[in-house]
């Protein structure tokens, strides 16, 4: 297993690779809250994502730690920020395949007259393999993004 370097959610605007996307969820920031700390739940609403979880005993919240088993990549993550129905971030600590030196992630949640704004950034330094991949593995995560917010939507709106 590689272990990239943890990195916070202060890291992604100076990223290398910056995937950032937007949606206005038409469901409370409570609603879109539930399926972001509802791990097991990923599986229904992001693309690819085949298991998630935390790893250990409740409580869970910052400095918690989950396993994602997304596509052919297996990764611990460590969650960074646990701020209910306003921010979530985590950075991966450990993933099977040498591909990048650090990740990070960031949901912002934002209340509107309409809903709830979410505003999910990723922040990547490639490595090896993964720098030769940039292209393909960036408009791959890029779209996945986008649908996952477009299904969570779908769900959080049920």
């Amino acid at each position: 297993m590689a272990t990239p370097k943890p990195q916070p959610t202060s890291w992604i605007p100076g990223a290398p690779v910056i995937i950032e996307r937007d949606i206005l969820i038409p469901a409370s920031t409570e609603t879109v809250w539930e399926h972001f700390a509802d791990n097991e739940g990923w599986v229904h609403w992001f693309p690819g994502c085949k298991v998630c979880h935390f790893v250990g005993d409740p409580p869970h919240g910052a400095g918690s730690k989950r396993f994602v088993h997304m596509d052919q990549f297996r990764v611990t993550e460590e969650i960074t920020a646990w701020e209910p129905g306003k921010r979530w971030g985590l950075t991966v600590i450990e993933i099977n395949a040498p591909i990048m030196s650090a990740m990070a992630e960031e949901a912002v949640l934002t209340t509107e007259p309409d809903g709830t704004r979410v505003t999910f950034k990723i922040g990547v330094e490639l490595r090896g393999v993964g720098k030769l991949l940039r292209a393909p593995l960036v408009a791959k995560q890029s779209k996945a993004l986008e649908t996952a917010l477009q299904n969570l939507s779908k769900r959080a709106d049920a």
